[in-house]
């Protein structure tokens, strides 16, 4: 787990408040927001189908449409020509380059048995996933993938990237995890940002 990715991390989420010139890096209490609008649907019919062959098409049967229904040729086949190992050796590089919608589409295509094929080990993965999720909004997600990391509560920038989640549901653990932080590992570069944080949510 890079320490350049997560300063890239906390970097992008804050605006300049507390500002930490050495490590390319500014706290503030003005978080990232995510702009999400509800869409309720309603009599949406989904028709299953039975794919025969290659060469069968799929057309959609019910009127009520979000988009132009269009013709598509068999997807079963197609994904199988697409997702192979080298569809998924970019992921850390969409990650590093902030393309966190592309990086999650590839994510939940992975199949469990083949995680250890991609990333180094499974932490690996936990803490990717973490990292697409927390990015895009979804701290629900990014809480499960971090709380599936052994040995995080060791680890600095685990405890900090924790916090940061549950900051916006959980503050008695958010102050907890900061406090513990600072205390446990009081020279590490993190305890000075978990410091900052607190500083600002007082």
């Amino acid at each position: 787990m890079s320490k350049i990715t997560f300063f890239i991390l906390l970097a992008t989420l804050f605006g300049i408040q507390t500002n930490y010139w050495n490590l390319g890096l500014s706290i503030t209490d003005k978080s990232k927001r995510v702009i999400k609008k509800d869409i309720q649907i309603n009599d949406i019919v989904a028709e299953s189908t039975h794919v025969l062959n290659k060469n069968t098409t799929i057309y959609t049967l019910d009127k009520s449409y979000i988009i132009e229904p269009q013709k598509h040729e068999n997807v079963m086949f197609e994904k199988s020509e697409a997702v192979s190992a080298e569809y998924f050796n970019d992921i850390k590089d969409l990650i590093t380059n902030n393309q966190y919608f592309e990086a999650a589409k590839k994510i939940v295509e992975i199949d469990r048995e083949n995680i250890e094929k991609i990333f180094n080990d499974y932490n690996d993965y936990y803490y990717n996933s973490c990292i697409i999720y927390y990015n895009l909004g979804n701290m629900e997600e990014a809480k499960y993938y971090i709380e599936n990391i052994s040995g995080r509560e060791n680890n600095p920038e685990l405890i900090l990237l924790e916090a940061l989640i549950l900051r916006d549901t959980n503050s008695q653990k958010f102050k907890y995890l900061l406090e513990n932080l600072i205390k446990n590992f009081p020279d590490d570069d993190y305890a000075d940002y978990a410091a900052g944080l607190l500083k600002d949510n007082q």
